[in-house]
C-alpha cells in the first residue's frame, strides 16, 4: 500500500507540500499550480488513499465529519484551487466541524474508487466533473453515503450547479449587442458535460438570431496555453480570423490571445475574445490584454457545498436539494463594452 512517503518521491516534492495540498491549503501556501499537478497525478498512479481514521486521530474532537471531495484528474487544477479555496474559507468562517480529504480520479474510473463505497471511508462526499460514464455508473449505483455533484443534473443526488445554459447566452449576447456576428468557437476535446452546455447555449443564441456559426470557425483543442495556441493557428491556416471567439475556458484563451499578439492579430481591435473564467480571477485580470470572462462561481459552489453537505450531516435530509447559480459577465480589454 502506497504512504504519504512514496507521492512525495514520486512527484519530487516534500512529505509536507504533498500533506499541504491534500489538505486543501495550496494557494495559501503559495504551492504552484504545476506542483499541485504533479502531486495529484503521483497520487492516481500510486492509487494512494489518505487515511482516514489516523486523520482522524491527529485532528481536533471539534472535527466531528470528514468528507472526501473528487476530483477528475484531467481538469483543469485552476478550477480545483479556487473551488478548494471557497471550501476552506467557509470552514474557516462558520467553524463547522468538517474537514476535507482530496481524492482525484481518472475519468471513466469512478467506479474504481473504494471509497465510495462504504460507510466507514468518508461521512459523505462531493464528486466533481464527472463523465458521461461515470454518471452513467452514479445513476445505476446508489452510493451508501450522502453525495453532492458538482455542476451535474441528476435526481439521485443532492446537486450544485452554475447555470451553463444562462452563462453561453450572457457570452453571446454580449458579442452579438455590438453587431459582431461574424463568430467562431474554441471549445475542449473530450469537454465536460457544462462545458458542452455552455457551447451548444453560445452556438444556438447566433442560429436563433439567424447567423449560423460555420463549421470551419469551430475548433476542438486540448484544455490548456498550447490548446489555445493550436487554436489560433488552425485560424491562420484557414486564412480565416473571425471578428470574435468566443473560448470555454480562460487558459485556452491565453494561449490564443497569445499567438494573436505574435502573429499581427490586434485583440480585441481585429478579433475579439471572450472567455469562460474559470481559473483564478488574477490571471485573466492581469493578462495583456486583461480578458472578459463570464465568471463561474467557483467559490460560491464550494461554499453551498459545505452549508449543504453540514445540513445533511446534522438533520439527516432524505430529499434531494439542487441549487443553481448564476455568472457572471466581468469586462476587460479583450472585449470591452460598446
Amino acid at each position: 500500500m502506497a504512504t504519504i512517503k512514496d507521492v512525495a518521491k514520486l512527484s519530487g516534492v516534500s512529505v509536507s507540500t504533498v500533506s499541504i495540498i491534500l489538505n486543501g491549503q495550496a494557494k495559501a501556501r503559495k504551492i504552484s499550480e504545476k506542483t499541485q499537478k504533479k502531486v495529484l497525478e503521483a497520487i492516481k498512479e500510486l492509487n494512494y488513499n489518505p487515511s482516514v481514521s489516523a486523520r482522524r486521530l491527529r485532528s481536533s474532537d471539534k472535527e466531528k465529519y470528514t468528507v472526501g471531495v473528487y476530483w477528475a484528474i484531467d481538469f483543469t487544477t485552476g478550477f480545483l484551487a479556487r473551488f478548494i479555496e471557497g471550501l476552506q474559507t467557509e470552514l474557516v468562517k462558520s467553524k463547522l466541524p468538517v474537514s476535507t480529504v482530496i481524492c482525484p480520479f481518472e475519468n471513466n474510473r469512478l467506479e474504481n474508487e473504494s471509497g465510495l463505497k462504504n460507510m466507514s471511508t468518508y461521512n459523505a462526499v462531493i464528486i466533481a466533473n464527472t463523465n458521461i460514464k461515470d454518471q452513467e455508473f452514479l445513476n445505476e449505483n446508489p452510493l451508501p453515503i450522502p453525495a453532492v455533484l458538482i455542476n451535474r443534473n441528476s435526481e439521485k443526488y443532492h446537486t450544485i450547479r452554475i447555470d451553463n445554459v444562462k452563462a453561453g447566452e450572457i457570452a453571446a449576447n454580449h458579442i452579438f449587442r455590438k453587431g459582431i456576428t461574424d463568430v467562431g468557437m474554441v471549445i475542449q476535446k473530450n469537454s465536460f458535460y457544462g462545458m458542452q452546455e455552455r457551447g451548444k447555449s453560445f452556438y444556438n443564441f447566433f442560429q436563433r438570431k439567424g447567423f449560423k456559426i460555420p463549421d470551419e470557425l469551430i475548433v476542438s483543442v486540448k484544455n490548456s496555453v498550447l490548446g489555445g495556441t493550436e487554436a489560433g493557428e488552425y485560424f491562420f491556416r484557414k486564412g480565416r480570423i473571425p471578428r470574435a471567439v468566443f473560448v470555454d475556458s480562460d487558459v485556452m484563451a491565453q494561449g490564443l490571445i497569445h499567438f494573436f499578439n505574435k502573429n499581427g492579430v490586434n485583440v480585441p481591435e481585429d478579433c475579439e475574445v471572450i472567455s469562460v473564467g474559470i481559473g483564478p480571477s488574477e490571471i485573466s485580470k492581469y493578462f495583456m490584454p486583461s480578458i472578459t470572462v463570464v465568471d463561474m462561481p467557483l467559490e460560491k459552489m464550494a461554499s453551498e457545498c459545505i452549508k449543504l453537505i453540514s445540513e445533511i450531516l446534522e438533520h439527516n435530509i432524505d430529499e434531494k436539494k439542487h441549487i443553481l447559480l448564476d455568472t457572471e459577465l466581468v469586462i476587460r480589454e479583450s472585449s470591452p463594452l460598446l
